[in-house]
């Protein structure tokens, strides 16, 4: 490998960073940034490592550096506010909002980067700090994503108690990914009972006779074929053993009744 190379350097540096060795992925960005020290790229690089580490000082020192090189670079506010919010410096947080919010209206940025810029400053007002952390970095800086716009709509409509209109949102990204990236938006959208009790009409009476007894319990089996084990220990205490870390017992118990209740579930979390 050419150490004298920076794109090499921070090219290692981000597969060490997909690899979860962060530290050794800050050297390589480090050692490429002493290089070639205004390659925004590379500092945008370390500073969502950094933000990884939970180094927000260090975050906030690279993004500086990419907004004195770049003022107009839409990604490094995102990062900017993200670690003052995240540090609990609500103050500066807001400061960099207001700065924002002239570059973001008086600029060409498309719908989608609009619209995560104005999710996250709803967030900053509500002070929703659990939120905050469901806005990947990588999602942000991914402009093209359809999901995340689909995902970030349907979140604001259901704020909103607009669900008719966060239903046809939420219907849309599901069928447009993969079974298994759904579940993840589908976890994040599981505190909203109003929302899941809004497909009440389509299923009727609760499957209680199998442990079902929530809306959004039964859109999962009903729509994802989905069965929770929770349900599971709701229809019958006896079922509290599958909580042991013994998996090889559990996976037995759980297929003797499967097939005592003829059930057609594919799927058990």
């Amino acid at each position: 490998m050419n150490e004298n190379d920076s794109l090499i350097l921070c090219y290692y540096g981000e597969i060490l960073f997909k690899m979860g060795k962060y530290n050794n992925a800050i050297s390589y960005f480090t050692k490429a940034n002493i290089i070639d020290p205004e390659n925004i790229h590379n500092l945008k690089k370390r500073a969502i490592t950094y933000y990884d580490l939970q180094e927000y000082d260090e975050v906030l020192s690279d993004i500086d550096k990419v907004i004195q090189f770049d003022p107009l670079n839409i990604l490094a506010y995102y990062l900017k506010i993200l670690a003052y919010y995240t540090k609990g410096d609500i103050n500066n947080a807001k400061i960099e909002i207001k700065k924002c919010i002239e570059l973001i209206l008086n600029s060409n940025y498309n719908i989608l980067e609009k619209t995560q810029f104005f999710y996250l400053k709803y967030l900053l007002e509500k002070h929703e700090f659990t939120e905050l952390m469901y806005i990947k970095l990588n999602q942000i800086s991914n402009t093209k994503s359809r999901e995340t716009l689909l995902f970030i709509r349907c979140s604001i409509h259901i704020k909103l108690r607009m669900y008719h209109t966060a239903k046809s949102d939420f219907n849309m990204l599901c069928e447009s990914i993969s079974i298994y990236s759904c579940i993840s938006y589908i976890h994040l959208l599981q505190k909203y009972l109003n929302f899941w009790s809004y497909f009440a009409d389509e299923y009727g009476a609760l499957l209680s006779n199998i442990g079902i007894i929530d809306y959004y319990s039964a859109y999962l089996y009903i729509e994802k074929e989905i069965y929770l084990i929770s349900n599971l220990i709701n229809y019958n205490k006896i079922y509290c053993q599958f909580q042991e870390s013994d998996p090889n017992r559990s996976s037995t118990l759980l297929q003797k009744w499967r097939n005592s209740f003829n059930f057609s579930c594919t799927r058990f979390l």
